[in-house]
């Protein structure tokens, strides 16, 4: 049985690790404090979306939307990790074996700008964050 979700949050988590320098997590940071590295990216992953129904019954597709929550020391930093993630991913064809996928879209919305987060703080520094919007679909091989 497939899990579409679990697949294109793995396969975004590839391409991300494969295509920038920066440690890549999953829906949360698990490394330890004194181990953390700035930048780092945080994939949040909605569940996919069953999109066509027809006379013969569901084909499989699923439409995938997430975000990459991009964290750094100060604005500049934060921004050139966020264009170096969008250029990893923008425009790319995620691997997910057993399917067909579509190229990942950059989706515009959201804060647009680096965000001071004083909850976070690193050497007693707060971070800055900006998030990153995503979408692809993905259908069974035939």
């Amino acid at each position: 049985m497939s899990d579409p979700s679990r697949d294109h949050l793995a396969a975004i988590q590839y391409l991300l690790e494969d295509s920038t320098p920066y440690p890549v997590y999953a829906g949360e940071v698990t490394a330890p404090d004194s181990e953390l590295q700035l930048p780092y990216l945080v994939i949040w992953a909605a569940p996919a979306s069953r999109l066509t129904v027809t006379l013969a019954g569901y084909g499989g597709e699923a439409h995938a939307k997430f975000q990459v929550t991009v964290v750094g020391r100060d604005i500049a930093e934060t921004l050139a990790a966020a264009d170096r993630c969008t250029a990893a991913l923008h425009r790319k064809h995620p691997l997910i074996e057993g399917r067909n996928t579509s190229l990942i879209s950059h989706l515009p919305g959201g804060p647009d700008i680096p965000r001071r987060d004083e909850t976070v703080r690193i050497n007693g520094r707060p971070v800055f964050s900006v998030p990153v919007f995503f979408s692809f679909t993905s259908t069974p091989q035939e």
